[in-house]
């Protein structure tokens, strides 16, 4: 039987969550470090500047995200009773597209911000909706 507050499963959404954080770490570092630096008009050190604080701050509030969204997609897999790998994988899709998606369109409409960050942004998100999705749905 899995620990759970408020049939919130503690320990998959934990580990979800930690999925998350390292799937950031590759998709800003690794895979699209360099083209999301462009794209932002910084450099490394650009980046760097604010020193581990600032690395440990950014850390520490990516890692409270990952824990919001995983409680979140848990919580609808709750509302949707006997859940199947589709719906889980399609309770991903339609949070991402309606939370992510949609309001980062918004904003960087308004913005007239670089297009490029939308979508390194939102294809991250993507990879990350469906691996939390996943996660929960195998350990839950």
């Amino acid at each position: 039987m899995q620990y759970a507050i408020h049939n919130i499963t503690v320990v998959p959404v934990l580990i979800a969550a930690l999925v998350s954080f390292l799937l950031g770490w590759v998709w800003y570092s690794a895979l699209f470090g360099s083209t999301w630096m462009k794209a932002l008009g910084k450099s490394k050190e650009d980046i760097m500047k604010g020193g581990r604080q600032a690395m440990f701050k950014g850390m520490g509030i990516s890692l409270l995200q990952a824990i919001v969204v995983a409680v979140a997609i848990d919580h609808f897999f709750n509302l949707g009773g006997g859940m199947t790998v589709g719906m889980a994988i399609e309770t991903a899709l339609v949070c991402w597209f309606a939370f992510v998606v949609m309001m980062d369109l918004v904003t960087r409409t308004y913005e007239q911000s670089n297009m490029t960050l939308f979508y390194i942004h939102i294809s991250y998100r993507l990879i990350e909706f469906v691996a939390i999705a996943m996660v929960l749905f195998y350990l839950r």
